[in-house]
């Protein structure tokens, strides 16, 4: 049996069917426009660019569907009504569009238990995704270079994240720092010289010519190496400041 929608009618039958949710804000994404506007855990959204909003579906329909590269967000804090205007932003790693880093209230949590084989498996799986969804990520990165330092993060945002993190708990907290294990692994694998990634391509390139590639040459493309790194490091110490600033004015 096939029952068409008309598209009109589609957001209200999603609506009628899911549980409506608060507009509180759960949590705040370090760095992410939302943080750096100053907004905070707790906060409730009443208003999308001046337009009343009841529930999370409603707000975040306004949100992606807004003309502009930002949004008007009213909220309520300590009984106060104040006003944030939030940039809409793209988490390029994510694959995602349109983001402004919050979460909603969610009061029910459950927690399912493994045995060691299959919380191994399940583990293995979902480190490989988390790979292969930060490679892919980084692949539009490099397509899309004015975007790199909104997307990347320096120890500050890092101890920012894991003070945030750490609230929720241990476990959590061991799965960030797992998380980061892993970021640390995939940049170092990167095809550039001075990496463990670099001497892989070495090894790719004297394959293929069969000799040496000489002394001098690998000296010249580890200078290259060294120099990108450190302009990428200059780059996330900028990008945290700079976020930090703005929450800070924000407030």
């Amino acid at each position: 049996l096939t029952v068409e929608i008309p598209a009109a009618q589609v957001d209200s039958l999603i609506r009628s069917l899911s549980p409506a949710m608060s507009t509180q804000i759960g949590e705040v994404y370090a760095g992410m426009s939302a943080w750096r506007a100053g907004i905070r855990s707790g906060d409730i959204v009443i208003g999308v660019d001046s337009l009343k909003v009841d529930d999370w579906y409603e707000m975040r329909q306004k949100i992606l569907g807004s003309p502009s590269d930002s949004v008007l967000l009213t909220l309520i804090r300590d009984g106060k009504i104040i006003k944030r205007v939030v940039e809409l932003e793209s988490n390029v790693t994510l694959g995602e569009e349109r983001l402004i880093g919050i979460t909603n209230i969610q009061p029910v949590k459950s927690q399912q238990r493994f045995g060691i084989k299959q919380a191994l498996g399940y583990g293995t799986a979902s480190a490989f995704g988390f790979i292969g969804r930060n490679y892919a990520g980084l692949f539009k990165l490099f397509a899309k270079p004015e975007q790199l330092a909104r997307n990347i993060g320096g120890p500050v945002m890092i101890a920012s994240m894991s003070n945030q993190v750490g609230a929720k708990g241990i476990s959590y907290l061991v799965l960030f720092f797992g998380s980061i294990s892993l970021i640390l692994m995939i940049m170092n694998l990167l095809p550039i010289p001075i990496l463990d990634g670099g001497h892989i391509l070495f090894c790719i390139i004297e394959g293929i010519i069969r000799r040496p590639v000489s002394l001098k040459v690998q000296a010249i493309l580890q200078r290259i190496g060294l120099t990108l790194l450190l302009l990428l490091m200059i780059l996330a110490f900028y990008g945290d400041i700079s976020k930090l600033l703005m929450r800070m004015m924000a407030n």
